[in-house]
């Protein structure tokens, strides 16, 4: 839920138990609060046995939420050797957090679910990454003192 004080809207980003404090996105769609990649603890599959297709190809496509009633998100789950997964997102989702449950469907069927353990790098931090890998463009001679802003 947004958060409004001194006339600035914000966003929950994260807490910090072992700080005493609480992180906040300075605008509700700011790119820290979107990610495309989280893991799960081992799957509770409802058939008691990941999917087939899941155990043969290590991969499989699907579909997962993780709040009520949110919309599915088309995503790739990618099974590890001790029962967890990776869950990538075909598009960046806005609000993951730790200890939520990601659930995952197949058409109109639950599959299982699976406790968010961990986050992938938020929009933003991709972006920083991209930022600093650019190389600035080069100044002309015939231009001294001018810089442009990478």
């Amino acid at each position: 839920m947004p958060a409004e004080g001194f006339g600035v809207r914000a966003a929950p980003l994260r807490e910090s138990q072992r700080l005493h404090s609480a992180l906040q996105a300075p605008q509700v769609d700011h790119p820290a609060l979107y990610r495309d990649l989280l893991r799960t603890n081992r799957v509770h599959w409802i058939a008691e046995e990941p999917p087939a297709t899941l155990v043969r190809d290590k991969m499989m496509e699907c579909h997962f939420r993780f709040r009520h009633q949110m919309a599915l998100v088309p995503c790739v789950l990618t099974l590890n050797q001790d029962g967890t997964v990776w869950v990538t997102a075909v598009k960046a989702v806005r609000g993951l957090a730790l200890g939520q449950f990601a659930v995952f469907y197949k058409s109109d069927e639950c599959l299982g679910s699976g406790k968010i353990l961990r986050l992938g790098p938020s929009a933003y931090t991709l972006q920083k990454g991209k930022n600093r890998t650019r190389v600035a463009p080069e100044v002309s001679s015939d231009s001294p003192g001018l810089h442009p802003t990478p």
